[in-house]
């Protein structure tokens, strides 16, 4: 969650990217990631798309936890394609991810994300159910978070219980990454704005603005 250091990594690897295959897809990788954190989704995607790519025309001999970065690449691509709409392209993401058990947690999250995008309440509440059921139930670590896709899901579906749901999780994180603090502001914001309490809603926003790095504006 910490942008600016996110934003200064292509820069930092572009010059080593003759040197491998390996080299070249990290920094398309970052490259995506930077674009998503500043909101360019469209660009992210492409440039994450190429470092999937990449990774298919390499073997763990190239590159080690080659099958974990495709699957986290993955990952991204289903969220923003989610995010965008492609729905029918994310559907395909989440069948890779469910292979993954740093993954499969998070696979349940985007069907629920999906499931809202297409209107269908109920079943984005059994997805949901069986996200958190797997979270008890795996003794690894999930290898990312959905949060910010999950909350623009639920705040455009205008989904509040939902979106109080994410809110709690997102609290959670917070006591393990400072950063994830203006996270937990906006999604703070939008709950105040879904239930139509304006002034708490604009406090919770103004606190996101003014913890987000003004490097970043």
């Amino acid at each position: 969650f910490d942008r600016v250091l996110v934003s200064s990594l292509p820069a930092l690897l572009e010059p080593f990217t003759g040197l491998s295959p390996a080299l070249c897809m990290i920094w398309e990788n970052a490259r995506g990631t930077s674009a998503l954190y500043s909101g360019q989704r469209l660009r992210g995607r492409e440039h994450l798309g190429r470092a999937f790519e990449q990774l298919s025309r390499l073997s763990s001999n190239d590159f080690p936890y080659v099958q974990s970065m495709r699957n986290a690449i993955a990952l991204s691509l289903c969220a923003v394609e989610s995010m965008l709409g492609l729905l029918e392209s994310a559907q395909r993401w989440i069948q890779l991810l469910d292979e993954d058990p740093m993954q499969r947690v998070n696979a349940m999250y985007l069907r629920k994300i999906v499931a809202l995008q297409e209107g269908n309440w109920q079943r984005s509440q059994d997805y949901r159910k069986q996200a958190e059921l797997l979270a008890l139930q795996s003794n690894v670590r999930q290898m990312f978070s959905l949060h910010h896709a999950e909350l623009a899901a639920h705040a455009r579906a205008g989904d509040l219980t939902g979106l109080r749901h994410v809110c709690e999780r997102i609290e959670v994180m917070c006591e393990r990454s400072p950063h994830a603090a203006v996270l937990s502001s906006l999604g703070r914001g939008l709950f105040q704005q879904l239930r139509g309490d304006w002034t708490q809603a604009e406090i919770e926003l103004r606190d996101c603005l003014e913890r987000c790095d003004p490097r970043m504006h």
